[in-house]
């Protein structure tokens, strides 16, 4: 669907990866003259999303919610996971030691990103996937690159 049409929080989510995480989106011109700080631009951010709305728009995703044991299955068998981890509660234990697990809503979830190559399973969000494990999330969102 286009990227308008996506949920509110897919939006966010996507809009995020592709213009404050990576360089592939523009970010609103209110970011960038001034060298907005990351502390002003977390805090403004969702006001901002009509802006990606105009501008990307028409650019297609898909979205799906995954249940989460489906979800845990593929990760389980991601080349660096599988050859490191037999269970995917030590996997889990592990990832969550190993620095800052920011807390998510439990609600208006944003999506992980599915990646579009075949070794892994998440191009991003594996805080929030490990989060929402966490929650007990029986269905997690996904976006994915049309």
């Amino acid at each position: 669907m286009p990227f308008r049409d996506l949920p509110k929080s897919a939006q966010l989510a996507m809009a995020w990866y592709m213009s404050i995480d990576g360089e592939a989106w523009e970010m609103p011109p209110q970011f960038v003259p001034y060298g907005t700080g990351m502390r002003e631009i977390t805090k403004h951010f969702p006001e901002h999303r009509s802006w990606y709305a105009r501008k990307y728009g028409n650019k297609k995703f898909g979205y799906v919610e995954i249940p989460a044991g489906a979800l845990i299955e593929a990760v389980m068998g991601d080349l660096e996971i599988k050859d490191q981890f037999k269970e995917f509660e030590d996997y889990h234990d592990w990832y969550v030691r190993q620095g800052h697990m920011p807390e998510h809503e439990s609600r208006n979830r944003w999506p992980v990103i599915l990646s579009h190559y075949d070794e892994e399973t998440l191009q991003d969000g594996w805080h929030r996937f490990h989060n929402y494990i966490q929650q007990g999330a029986r269905m997690i969102p996904a976006l994915y690159y049309a």
